[in-house]
């Protein structure tokens, strides 16, 4: 049972014994692993807060009962609530008096729960502000209809003021030294005056903080009562832990993200063109992020506050902010789209059980196996962190309140965190899959490649922890450790694995080590927890089901239709390349040594693989045969035809001197491979006798021997296809053999005009070795054009310099 289990998990993969008990040593240990963290303690908030003592219900609640005792029904009023808080107010206190920070916290808490009520028709509104443990702490009303109008009252608005900072401030009043308070006049309604009056204080041994206690009073009513802290600016900047460091990695982070944007579309339009992109497919993910996205921001209330600070409609805020995370989600769809053609040549099978689960086959075995083992390795990782995490205590976090309106407090908290695992899963899987597929073509080896993209995943996804409303506040220690064992985590599951078994693997680490935690924070959130871990083991159970039930597929049945067209550029980018290695191997690696002759050889190739060849045969000591063929760049069909006309000269270059019957059977012995539009070239030269006989068809290759000697060429007589020629060689007399490359570079189609060229070279260097003035003769031909084509050819280039030198001297000439 146990070696089908591993079976059935790795098909097709030879795994080791010892592979084998340790994959199934992780297995069957991984229940185990989780246990710690879904008996983890919820996360310490606020500076040491793990448990609150309300819901979202009872907060709002204990809003409505102090309105009511105020004189205000909000029955019928639609509700909102949202956290506010000041992260470095309270870091401030945390080192500051005791006492003072536990009374600045009573009335003035730097993290409050905002409780807003509104009238349909808009005309009243209602705030309440709660510290995290239900406390009120302030409110603020603004009451329009008629029924809610005040009189005129015969006591100064001072004192009514007064009254009720007292009765707010209790017997902590005396400790604020209040001066004089600011006196404003907000406003005259059905002929009563509005006024504000706001008292200053500084705490005693805290010149940089400032409290400040607003009173709004309007008749005989006071319509608002709010305390707050202010921190100096300057000095809160100044005083944040780690502010380099997080600047850095803010600053790394946006620059990171613009440069990745930028590359990511530069490669989808170049698929695109490649006809590699499933347009569909994109705008698929997109419609998935972007519905995520949105779901997850109009959980919460904070749209709904911005729309009541502003006035403008909710629906209109709802538009908008659809519209920038459907920009978003295209962007992350093209990110996908972009980097999965690099995965596919790098890492074939990567992406086969996430195609089946986007093809509509969530249930295949591929994918069972991809879920099951996704799980097993964020099992470790929560181990892992859970080690960490208790034989290394941090400070706890001092904020939280986002988070909180968040995942805890949002009206679908569930929904919220339905929402969070997928986005953040696919977000941070870029953060290595971006790299892998940009950077690849950079580097030959794949371990060069991971010392690159393995620090900027980490440095990726710490910038992506720090922008997370749930590590607001949190030690810079923490955030790191996170980042480190999901970008670890994110790393195993990929290689191991593959991509569904990363995404899995995000997600049940982000569900158990932060989801589960959070939720268990408030009384009811149990219930929340629980049936989020309910979902996670049905899910689980169902794959493993399916693992031993249903079928596997293969990577052709479900991957998308245009991967048809990457499958056919990488089979034909593998012939190339074994033509290339090929046509290398056939070439000939250094001239041979004659006595009487130095010679260099030059063969530079237009595209990855070249038509044309060349190739020596020694005769004797003297004596040389050498072949050059001008092709037409047919990828293995071409390294096919060398190959054969190398056996078949290997043979018969030895047993004939005559270059026209040479060159006659080797067309026949090629046939239907000899390439029509080439030519063929076959020279034999005596050193002794200091004479070039040669025999070729074509236009190229051509022969050319230094001004001043003779050069005769004539029809053969045997076949009038064939130009056979001659001359006389005399001490230092150099000549060349080239392919049509030469006249294609000069842009010249007449023979004559290259000829005149490379006389006019032969000139410029007179008494050039065969190595000096075949290089002259590349450095001249590619300095003859400027810009973007200067380093292009147009078509293959061969040139073979010989230089007949005296007896006994002979050199031996590196191949370019």
């Amino acid at each position: 049972m146990l070696a089908r289990l591993i079976d059935r998990l790795f098909p097709g993969r030879l795994l080791t014994v010892r592979e084998r008990r340790l994959w199934l040593a992780a297995i069957l240990m991984a229940p185990l692993a989780l246990l710690p963290g879904l008996f983890a303690d919820p996360p310490a908030i606020f500076g040491g807060v793990k448990r609150l003592d309300h819901d979202r219900a009872g907060l709002v609640a204990i809003a409505r009962k102090h309105l009511s005792q105020m004189g205000v029904s909000t029955e019928g009023w639609s509700d909102g609530l949202r956290f506010t808080e000041d992260i470095d107010v309270e870091r401030y206190l945390l080192h500051r008096d005791r006492e003072w920070a536990a009374r600045l916290r009573k009335h003035a808490p730097a993290v409050a729960a905002l409780i807003t009520f509104r009238q349909r028709d808009g005309r009243s509104a209602a705030e309440v502000y709660l510290d995290i443990h239900g406390n009120v702490t302030g409110h603020s009303l603004t009451l329009r209809d008629s029924s809610a109008a005040d009189t005129p009252s015969d006591r100064p608005p001072l004192e009514i003021a007064q009254e009720a900072l007292a009765s707010a401030l209790g017997a902590d009043l005396a400790s604020f030294r209040f001066p004089a308070p600011e006196i404003s006049t907000l406003g005259r309604e059905g002929g009563v005056v509005a006024q504000r009056f706001v008292w200053r204080s500084v705490p005693p041994g805290m010149p940089e903080l400032e409290a400040s206690f607003r009173v709004d009073v309007r008749g005989a009513r006071p319509l608002a009562l709010r305390g707050e802290l202010k921190l100096d600016p300057q000095y809160a900047a100044a005083h944040r832990p780690n502010r380099a460091v997080e600047t850095a990695v803010g600053w790394f982070f946006v620059a990171y993200i613009v440069l990745l944007s930028i590359a990511v579309l530069v490669r989808y339009f170049k698929r695109t063109l490649q006809k590699e992109i499933s347009h569909v497919r994109t705008f698929g993910i997109a419609a998935f992020v972007g519905t995520a996205f949105f779901l997850y921001a109009t959980a919460s209330d904070q749209l709904r506050a911005v729309s009541d600070a502003t006035g403008a409609p909710l629906i209109v805020f709802y538009i908008i902010i659809g519209l920038v995370y459907l920009i978003m989600g295209l962007l992350i769809g093209a990110a996908y789209a972009a980097s999965e053609g690099e995965l596919r040549e790098l890492y074939p099978g990567k992406l086969t059980s996430l195609d089946s689960v986007l093809s509509n086959r969530p249930l295949s075995r591929n994918a069972a196996a991809s879920v099951i083992l996704g799980v097993v390795v964020a099992a470790w990782m929560v181990l892992l962190y859970e080690a960490i995490r208790r034989a290394t205590p941090s400070p706890p976090s001092i904020g939280g309140g986002e988070m909180l309106g968040l995942f805890v407090y949002s009206r679908f908290p569930n929904l919220v965190a339905l929402a969070t695992l997928p986005i953040g899963a696919i977000m941070e899987s870029l953060t290595l899959l971006l790299p892998l597929a940009i950077f690849q073509r950079f580097f030959k080896s794949r371990r060069a490649l991971l010392w690159v993209v393995a620090p900027l995943a980490l440095v990726a996804s710490l910038g992506f922890t720090l922008a997370q409303a749930s590590q607001a506040g949190a030690p810079l220690a923490t955030g790191i450790m996170l980042s480190a064992i999901k970008t670890a985590g994110l790393f195993a599951a990929f290689f191991w694995v593959d991509l569904l078994a990363a995404i899995v693997t995000h997600s049940v680490f982000s569900l158990v080590t932060f989801l589960l935690p959070v939720a268990r924070i408030t009384p009811s959130g149990s219930l929340d927890a629980l049936l989020q871990g309910a979902i996670a083991l049905v899910g689980i159970a169902v794959y493993i089901v399916a693992l031993f039930r249903a079928r596997p597929v293969r990577d052709e049945e479900v991957r998308p239709l245009y991967a048809r067209f990457l499958a056919e550029r990488l089979s034909l980018e593998s012939e190339v390349a074994a033509a290339r290695e090929a046509q290398l191997r056939l070439l000939p690696v250094k001239p041979p040594e004659i006595d009487g002759l130095s010679i260099s050889a030059i063969c530079k190739a237009a595209d990855e693989v070249g038509g044309d060849y060349y190739d020596f045969f020694k005769l004797g000591p003297r004596r040389l045969a050498l072949v050059v063929s001008d092709g037409g760049r047919r990828g293995l069909a071409t390294a096919l035809s060398i190959a054969v006309a190398k056996g078949y000269l290997m043979e018969k270059a030895q047993a004939s001197s005559d270059p026209i019957a040479t060159l006659c059977s080797l067309r026949t012995a090629l046939g239907d491979l000899a390439d029509p539009r080439g030519g063929f070239c076959f020279a034999i030269i005596d050193a002794a006798e200091g004479m070039l006989r040669y025999a070729r068809t074509g236009d190229t290759p051509r022969v050319l021997v230094e001004a001043g000697a003779s050069l005769v060429e004539a029809p053969s007589g045997k076949d009038a296809a064939v130009i056979e020629g001659s001359a006389r060689l005399s001490p230092s007399l150099r000549l060349v053999f080239y392919t049509d490359g030469l006249s294609s570079r000069l842009a010249r189609a007449s023979a004559g005009a290259s000829d005149r060229w490379l006389q006019q070279v032969f000139a410029w260097h007179r008494n050039a070795s065969a190595t000096e003035l075949g290089e002259a003769l590349v450095q001249e031909l590619f300095s003859s054009i400027k810009g973007p084509r200067a380093a292009r050819l147009d078509d293959d280039l061969t040139l073979i310099v010989i230089r007949a030198e005296g007896a006994g001297a002979h050199r031996q000439e590196q191949v370019a």
